[in-house]
């Protein structure tokens, strides 16, 4: 099922008459002491309020395994399951979107000193949107983007900052699709297009130094690091 603003809508409208009904019923039996047949009416009909209409907005939420962002479908676990999206939100240029951020990682509602100091899985996944965004400008925005962080230990001389960005290689594509994979056992980053292997690099400091660029203090972009911690979705 896909989450989407409709489908939160009717949701939330079902839990306003529940709560409604619930406080109708509520002050019929402290009225009438609960021995009113009219009390005993409203009781049945909260029950089938209850059956018909909120139980299959329910189950509809457990079966959730996707989202809708910018007409894009997010899923909300990779890896079977060992990864959950924790947030996901776009990059804009000029009020434009140009590319957009998906986050996972092993468990929800993590901060950003969490996420970035604690050596565990992470995953980025970029879908490209625009035309705008191209290999050159990616890099360069990323590249001016790491610089302004600063640096994350007294010696990141080790750093291959530069070896990262020139494996995002050819022309972007609107489609396209890139994953950045952190697996902590290995210390290894590896970075797919559209599924397909590009590179492997190891280094614990680069994938620190690659996730400040969404969610450190000065972030590419604070709507989009908000929206990568706070876990929203629509």
């Amino acid at each position: 099922m896909k989450c989407s603003n409709q489908s939160l809508f009717v949701y939330m409208w079902h839990r306003l008459k529940v709560n409604r009904f619930i406080g109708i019923l509520s002050y019929c039996l402290k009225a009438n002491d609960g021995n009113n047949i009219f009390c005993r009416f409203l009781l049945i009909g909260f029950t089938l309020l209850i059956v018909i209409q909120v139980s299959p907005v329910m189950a509809g939420e457990q079966q959730i395994t996707s989202y809708q962002i910018n007409g894009l479908n997010i899923p909300h676990q990779l890896d079977d399951g060992r990864l959950v999206l924790h947030g996901a939100g776009s990059r804009s240029v000029f009020y434009k979107d140009v590319y957009s951020v998906a986050l996972y990682t092993e468990k929800e509602n993590l901060s950003a000193s969490e996420i970035i100091n604690t050596n565990s899985p992470v995953l980025v996944r970029l879908y490209v949107t625009s035309s705008l965004v191209t290999r050159d400008r990616f890099r360069k925005q990323t590249r001016e983007s790491m610089k302004r962080v600063g640096k994350l230990s007294p010696d990141t001389s080790h750093v291959d900052v530069e070896g990262l960005l020139n494996s995002f290689e050819g022309d972007f594509s609107v489609g396209d699709i890139w994953d950045i994979n952190y697996e902590p056992t290995t210390q290894e980053i590896s970075i797919y297009r559209n599924n397909g292997l590009v590179r492997t690099m190891i280094g614990e400091d680069l994938r620190q130094a690659l996730l400040k660029v969404w969610i450190s203090e000065k972030p590419i972009q604070k709507s989009l690091k908000y929206a990568l911690l706070a876990g929203d979705f629509d």
